[in-house]
């Protein structure tokens, strides 16, 4: 049996997709076009707007991508039972930082989008509140095994904020133009943060 070919669409789609993403790196979102899309993706504009209703929609879709490989070593440490009582803020600080670097067009035109395109405000904040569901249930599992104390504020309201000052933190360094520096010391300021916030870090 034959492996199945994508289909014509589909690399359509993931074209415009791509030459999206790319483009996002030089020119701001607020300057791109729909002609400068297909230009580059090798569609013609109908072909576009069969896929896509605007440029919009497809920063949508790039976003949500983004923010679901950022938020995918949480859900990793958040599934596995084996994983409950080991550390987990720091792999999950260093995946969210490597993504948005790596997407750092996307996440700033999404960034500077905000307030104008409802959707893409909705997608921030459904993929932020579960992050601080996740975050909140692994603070309480800690607390339960012992390994950070329970006094002070609830889980809740300590994850919301250090996801808050997380994401701030993030979004900053893309501003700023990451080096590879910065982005390390950002690592590694974040980890310190997150484990003395939560108080597991006798440090």
């Amino acid at each position: 049996q034959r492996e199945a070919k994508p289909r014509q669409g589909d690399r359509r789609e993931r074209a415009i997709l791509d030459a999206t993403r790319e483009l996002l790196v030089e020119i701001p979102f607020a300057d791109l076009t729909i002609a400068q899309i297909a230009s580059a993706a090798e569609v013609s504009r109908s072909s576009l707007y069969f896929y896509f209703a605007d440029k919009a929609q497809i920063l949508l879709i790039l976003y949500g991508d983004v923010l679901e490989e950022m938020s995918s070593e949480l859900e990793h440490w958040f599934a596995d039972p084996a994983k409950h009582a080991e550390p987990w803020s720091a792999a999950s600080i260093r995946t969210a930082v490597t993504v948005a670097i790596r997407n750092a067009g996307v996440v700033s035109a999404a960034l500077d989008s905000r307030g104008t395109y409802p959707e893409i405000d909705g997608t921030w904040s459904t993929h932020f509140d579960r992050a601080v569901e996740r975050c909140t249930l692994l603070i309480e599992r800690e607390r339960a095994a012992g390994l950070a104390p329970a006094s002070g504020p609830s889980a809740h309201a300590l994850a919301r904020a250090l996801m808050h000052m997380t994401l701030h933190s993030i979004h900053e360094l893309l501003r700023s133009g990451a080096s590879r520096t910065d982005a390390e010391t950002l690592i590694d300021t974040l980890t310190v943060l997150w484990s003395r916030g939560v108080g597991n870090d006798p440090a």
